[in-house]
């Protein structure tokens, strides 16, 4: 943020500067030092079709100019969750039930101690393996010849 004033520009602040605070309900972004400065007023109008920055005053006494941005885009949205969000929070729901509810399983029915009590683990011990031999697989079928070149040429007779 710079000032411009009789054909001089001095610089206010930067956007390394600039910190977030909340006063009173509003959210103002603040620039500079201690020595020099601004305060931009986000105020918030939902349906502004044109957004307007007013030079409110100058605080002769802390060295800031004191602004506000009016527009529809200073307005803090909540839009809720996501549907990714969702989806990761059943997920999460879903293995947390599998692992619980699987453990009382095998220690109320089969009377499992320490690692047994994981439900299918062998199934888990061999997943990073059977994960990868996968993804080496599936990589060999996709790149074909194109990735690997053999090493050796056909003898000409």
């Amino acid at each position: 943020m710079c000032k411009f004033f009789m054909g001089l520009h001095e610089t206010v602040g930067s956007q390394n500067s600039a910190r977030f605070i909340e006063e009173d309900g509003e959210i103002s972004i603040l620039y500079g030092t201690n020595n020099w400065g601004a305060k931009l007023v986000l105020r918030c109008i939902p349906h502004a079709v044109d957004s307007s920055l007013k030079v409110l005053k100058f605080d002769v006494r802390n060295k800031k100019y004191i602004l506000q941005l009016s527009s529809k885009y200073a307005c803090l949205k909540s839009k809720g969750l996501n549907a990714g969000s969702i989806i990761a929070i059943i997920l999460a729901v879903i293995v947390a039930v599998y692992l619980f509810g699987g453990m009382l399983y095998m220690k109320c029915v089969h009377d499992a101690h320490r690692m047994q009590l994981i439900p299918h683990v062998e199934f888990w011990r061999t997943l990073p393996e059977r994960t990868k031999a996968a993804v080496l697989y599936a990589v060999h079928v996709l790149c074909g010849k194109l990735c690997w070149k053999s090493g050796y040429s056909n003898l000409q007779v």
